[in-house]
């Protein structure tokens, strides 16, 4: 049974934002993260983009990527849209399979918005739906559903009035094994 070490992997990306924040330049933030992590006798490899909103994290265990922007590694097929805005995004690899978990804001209608997913997931892209579930309306409202295919995917929206009603989009897609 393959164990998960994901939590390591977490750690030294806060360590080093807070290493930059400091003032620290990119290289001696990374060096010193890595020469951590040597002394607790694991073998790490830390990037930061040039501008501090991507954080990528290697070991022989996997890897895991954060920042502002979709991951170079997500996947194609999956729906995209021009009026939404990514405010984080993390890709996490065992070195067997990927995850990928992607939050977004959009000033589209929240139902809207679940309804073009929904359609786009089923009748363009031919998965399958888990399960979906909508309630409320207007400024109350919330949806969730779950699709499998190439790919396991669960996508939420919601309205949050602390972003002045844009609706929130957050949605996990998981490598299948099969």
């Amino acid at each position: 049974m393959r164990t998960s070490r994901a939590l390591p992997l977490l750690v030294p990306p806060s360590l080093l934002l807070l290493l930059v924040g400091c003032g620290g330049d990119e290289s001696s933030a990374e060096r010193a993260i890595e020469a951590a992590a040597a002394a607790q006798g694991e073998d790490v490899d830390i990037e930061l983009s040039d501008d501090g909103e991507v954080v990528k994290v290697e070991t022989a265990d996997g890897s895991v990527s954060t920042g502002t922007e979709l991951p170079d590694d997500w996947p194609a097929e999956m729906p995209t849209f021009d009026t939404w805005q990514v405010t984080s995004a993390t890709s996490v690899s065992d070195g067997e399979t990927k995850g990928w978990i992607v939050s977004y804001l959009t000033a589209d209608d929240a139902k809207a918005t679940f309804d073009m997913f929904r359609n786009e997931m089923t009748a363009e892209l031919g998965y399958g739906e888990m399960q979906a579930t909508e309630s409320g309306a207007g400024d109350q409202y919330g949806a969730v559903a779950s699709f499998s295919g190439a790919y396991d995917v669960f996508f939420t929206v919601s309205v949050d009035p602390s972003q002045d009603g844009q609706a929130v989009v957050a949605m996990t897609v998981n490598q299948t094994n099969g």
